[in-house]
C-alpha cells in the first residue's frame, strides 16, 4: 500500500507537468498518421500482405516513434527533477536508492504500456479496414502476443538510458544521443546479413517478436535480461555515488 501511494504521487507530479499527457498525445498523432496513411493507400498495402504490414507498423510505430517519445519522456522527467532540486532534496532521506529507481521504471513502463496499447488498437482497426477478408477474432488474437512482446522487450532495451539520465543530471543532450543510438541499434542493425543482429540485445528484441524459433534464441533472451539487470544495477550505483 505504501509503495502504491508513492507511485500515485509520482503520477500526480507528472500530470502537473503535462509531460505524461503530451507523450500520449504525440503517440496518438504519430501512430494514427502512420496507420491512416496506409488506409488511404489500402490497395498497395494489401499487396504487401498482412504480416509484412504488421511488421512494418511495429518497426516504425513502436521501435522508432514510441521509443523516441519514451526516451524523451524519461529524459525530461530526470532533467526537471534535477533542475528543480527534487532529487537533491529527497535522495539523502531515501534509505534504499533502488526504490527511487524502481518507482521511475514503473512510472516509465506505465506510459510505455499505454503507448503500446494505442499502437495495438490502431493496427487492429487499420488491419480490419485494409484487409477486408480477415477473420477478425483470429486477427485480434494473433496481435495480442506480438504486442505483448513488443511492449516488454522494447522497453527492456531502453533501460540503459536510465544511466545516462542520472549521469547527465539536468541536461538532456547525452540522453537524446543515447536514445538515438538505441533506436539505430534496434532497427538499423536488422539490415545486416551476418550474426550481429542476433548478438546485440537491441536488435534481438525485434527478432524475438516475430521469430522466437531462430537458432540464437537463448542467447537473445539472455542478452536482453543481462542488459536490463546491468542497467538497473549500474543506475543504482551511479545514483549512490552522486554528490550534491
Amino acid at each position: 500500500m505504501i509503495y502504491m501511494k508513492k507511485l500515485n504521487r509520482e503520477l500526480l507530479k507528472l500530470k502537473n507537468t503535462k509531460i505524461y499527457t503530451y507523450s500520449i498525445y504525440f503517440s496518438l498523432l504519430l501512430i494514427g498518421m502512420l496507420v491512416i496513411k496506409d488506409i488511404f493507400m489500402c490497395e498497395s498495402v494489401s499487396r504487401v500482405g498482412l504480416n509484412e504490414w504488421i511488421k512494418s507498423n511495429i518497426m516504425i510505430g513502436n521501435f522508432i516513434f514510441i521509443h523516441a517519445i519514451s526516451i524523451t519522456f524519461i529524459t525530461l522527467i530526470f532533467q526537471r527533477e534535477y533542475a528543480n532540486n527534487i532529487v537533491q532534496n529527497i535522495l539523502p532521506y531515501i534509505e534504499r536508492k533502488s526504490s527511487f529507481i524502481i518507482e521511475k521504471i514503473i512510472t516509465w513502463f506505465r506510459l510505455h504500456l499505454i503507448m503500446t496499447l494505442i499502437s495495438f488498437l490502431f493496427t487492429m482497426i487499420g488491419g480490419i479496414i485494409i484487409f477486408k477478408e480477415l477473420n477478425i477474432s483470429d486477427y485480434i488474437i494473433s496481435l495480442i502476443p506480438l504486442y505483448s512482446k513488443t511492449c516488454i522487450l522494447g522497453f527492456a532495451i531502453l533501460l540503459p538510458n536510465l544511466i545516462i539520465c542520472i549521469l547527465q543530471r539536468n541536461s538532456f543532450v547525452l540522453s537524446l544521443i543515447s536514445g538515438t543510438l538505441s533506436i539505430i541499434l534496434s532497427v538499423g542493425i536488422l539490415q545486416s546479413s551476418n550474426i550481429l543482429p542476433y548478438v546485440l540485445p537491441w536488435s534481438s528484441a525485434f527478432i524475438l517478436i516475430f521469430n522466437s524459433n531462430n537458432p540464437y534464441v537463448y542467447w537473445e533472451v539472455a542478452s536482453i535480461l543481462i542488459l536490463s539487470l546491468l542497467s538497473f544495477i549500474v543506475s543504482i550505483k551511479v545514483l549512490k555515488k552522486q554528490e550534491f
